[in-house]
């Protein structure tokens, strides 16, 4: 028995030596299967970098905070956001853009994280450095307390009301009304009863119904609410989150608690071609925050800039406070660049409404202020009309993926209180065989070569145009514009298209053909008054009184370069139709510059960068320059130059890859045709991942720039 106690008691002392000696191992050895240790509770969820070798002003402890990396809830299930910007939660491997700090990456040397201002696209004079951010104190914002008041007033003005209500709803996570006791607080929940619209119906050019814009301001909750509990929340000792009805105010806190809004112009502007959208915006520990602006459509904007200055902070000492830093600040901001846009193509991928909304919130998140909707075209016409309704039941990919008129006022009105323009695209008279597979009278009869002619699989048949020999055609597209843009839209801008049009298919036409015999017209004169006919007749229609004129609308044309650079352009020129140019290859380079001399007022949309469905670099776009296009530019041409449009083709780009498409392209491009002076550098680069960051906190689904948590 002695001599076996002595053989436990050695291998006891054995086993345990052993033991030791493995976990010193596996602690500084771990194997490749073994899961992490926990951080401690004090720890942030991603430590900062350490300092560059070259960067001796950077400083872990002076880093600034951008909007959201992904965090982990506590029961091993990871809170998401879907397309929609829906809240859920879900057990499978997925992400959510919560409210968690994260350190900026260092910078080169001599420039200080927390010295750069984090709005997306940068103010004007920022970009120039003739305003520079000076390091001061930081300041709470206690949004439960905040007071808002528009001219020294509360607020009653519809407009902005909804934009107040939405600045609140997105920056703060919760869903707060200055309006109504209770308010959504999910995405899934309906507005509560007796929600009324912030939208005036008497002051929209097309009848409507306070039912259908009641609709509007509940896709507005689903576009901002989310799953968070509109109580502030805290995390407890075990870092999880808990709600919390209080919030604890320190007396010796800088505190903001007031929101003074100044409109300067005495009427409410409406969102039309060269609307005023400077603000001005000023944070202090005296007065507040404060934004004044000429128009509302300039407080729009600054409340996007005043949401990207409010920061949450996930660290001691500020756990769970949102904080603007360095204040006092202040400063003027405005666009470089009058019409700022996208152009959308939902003809060949038809793109559903909720994804249109999270376009319209990316648009209006980076101050744009045009959607072009490219409706129509050779393989889908998806609009559905009550008077021509087989276009649709036989031109649409499928019997579902159709736009009827209820759910394109409610797009339209989606980017309206938003401050974007959304302007109809009317592709004709070519890329038509989605008009004439319903009509075939209206179709031309020619052979083209290629597989773009008659007879050709419907994804490649673009070619054939409109007949003008035949009366109808004109009667057709009078029609459908007609009842369009009366009864969805709201811009005077209607694009006619008029690209890509194959004259020579004209020639081989037996009607057309023996009509220029006996007038003695060219097709190109043809082509025109083919376009003068159809604009008259819109004018005709729209000419009528509506429910807030009793003059009708006047409508501005818009159409794509080819007609601008034929010889039937002066008619045109003379009525104020606008040019949009895309074909800047071959020598055409200083085309803009062309057509502006003629007189063209001019949006420039050329394919290199703008096409976004070709490959493009961020920095491509970033680096594009409006005012540096080729060609002698006087100053009269330069006034004639309105703007610019990126171009999202849809032939290979669908729903599921459309906001990857875009985002951070658009992103990139904002800043170019915002600020215009911008450096495109390391800094810039990490802004812009900052800002993918802050459009995933929207909903908005974008590709990342760089590696991150975004």
């Amino acid at each position: 028995p002695r001599f076996s106690l002595s053989k436990i008691l050695c291998f006891v002392v054995f086993a345990v030596l052993t033991l030791h000696q493995l976990r010193y191992a596996l602690d500084n050895h771990p194997l490749p299967w073994a899961p992490p240790p926990p951080p401690p509770p004090s720890t942030l969820p991603f430590l900062p970098r350490p300092p560059h070798p070259t960067n001796t002003a950077y400083s872990t402890n002076n880093t600034q905070s951008a909007i959201p990396p992904f965090r982990s809830t506590n029961k091993g299930q990871v809170d998401r956001v879907d397309e929609e910007g829906e809240g859920s939660t879900d057990t499978s491997l997925s992400l959510h853009v919560d409210h968690v700090s994260w350190p900026l990456p260092p910078y080169k040397a001599g420039v200080q994280p927390d010295l750069l201002l984090p709005i997306w696209p940068l103010p004007p004079g920022f970009a120039t450095g003739s305003v520079q951010l000076v390091r001061g104190v930081t300041c709470r914002v206690v949004e439960g307390q905040t007071v808002v008041r528009l001219n020294d007033q509360p607020v009653a003005q519809p407009l902005l009301a909804a934009a107040i209500s939405r600045f609140f709803r997105q920056t703060f996570k919760a869903v707060r009304s200055h309006r109504h006791a209770e308010a959504p607080t999910t995405a899934k929940r309906s507005p509560p009863v007796g929600w009324s619209t912030s939208v005036d119906p008497a002051g929209l050019p097309f009848p409507t119904s306070l039912s259908l814009l009641d609709q509007v301001e509940a896709e507005d909750y689903a576009a901002t609410a989310t799953a968070a509990a509109a109580a502030p929340h805290k995390r407890d000792d075990h870092g999880t989150e808990s709600p919390t009805g209080e919030i604890d105010v320190e007396e010796e806190e800088c505190l903001l608690r007031r929101l003074e809004l100044t409109v300067t112009s005495p009427d409410l502007v409406g969102l039309g071609p060269g609307i005023d959208e400077s603000y001005h915006l000023s944070v202090s520990a005296e007065d507040g925050m404060a934004i004044v602006a000429p128009t509302p459509w300039g407080i729009v904007r600054g409340l996007e800039s005043l949401s990207q200055l409010i920061e949450w902070r996930d660290t001691a000492p500020s756990l769970g406070r949102h904080e603007v830093h360095n204040v006092p600040l202040s400063f003027h901001d405005g666009p470089a660049t009058k019409h700022r846009g996208l152009l959308l193509d939902t003809a060949r991928h038809f793109h559903p409404p909720r994804i249109i909304r999270r376009v319209i919130d990316g648009l209006a998140a980076l101050k744009y202020n045009v959607l072009h909707w490219h409706l129509t075209d050779a393989q889908s016409f998806p609009l559905l009309l009550d008077k021509l309704p087989q276009l649709a039941s036989s031109s649409a990919w499928d019997v579902d993926q159709v736009y009827d008129l209820d759910t394109v006022r409610q797009l339209v009105l989606y980017g309206y209180v938003r401050g974007i323009r959304v302007i109809p695209e009317f592709d004709i008279p070519g890329h038509a065989d989605a008009w004439t597979r319903v009509f075939p009278n209206t179709s031309s009869r020619c052979e083209l070569r290629g597989d773009h002619g008659a007879g050709a699989d419907r994804a490649r048949a673009e070619r054939i145009p409109l007949n003008p020999a035949e009366p109808f055609s004109v009667t057709l597209v009078a029609t459908v514009v007609c009842e369009a843009v009366s009864n969805a839209f709201m811009d005077p801008y209607v694009h006619f298209g008029a690209d890509e049009l194959p004259l020579d298919c004209w020639k081989q036409d037996p009607r057309l053909a023996e009509r220029m015999r006996r007038t003695g017209e060219t097709p190109s004169q043809v082509w025109g008054d083919f376009l003068a006919a159809v604009r008259a007749e819109v004018a005709k229609c729209m000419a009528k009184p509506t429910p807030s004129s009793s003059v009708g609308r006047t409508l501005t044309s818009v159409f794509w370069d080819e007609l601008a650079s034929d010889s039937v352009a002066g008619a045109f020129v003379q009525n104020g139709s606008v040019a949009q140019v895309w074909r800047t290859w071959g020598g055409n380079a200083d085309r803009p510059a062309r057509l502006a001399a003629a007189g063209w007022p001019v949006i420039y949309s050329g394919t290199t960068p703008l096409y976004l469905d070709s490959p493009r670099t961020w920095q491509a776009l970033h680096k594009f320059r409006l005012s540096a296009l080729p060609g002698r530019w006087t100053d009269a041409q330069r006034s004639r130059l309105l703007g610019a449009e990126a171009c999202l083709w849809s032939e290979h780009i669908n729903a599921a890859s459309l906001l990857p498409s875009l985002f951070p392209s658009m992103s990139a491009l904002s800043e170019a045709l915002w600020s215009a002076d911008v450096p495109t550098d390391d800094v810039a680069e990490a802004r812009l991942s900052r800002n993918v960051c802050f459009l995933l906190k929207r909903g908005v689904w974008s590709g990342p720039v760089q590696p991150g948590p975004c």
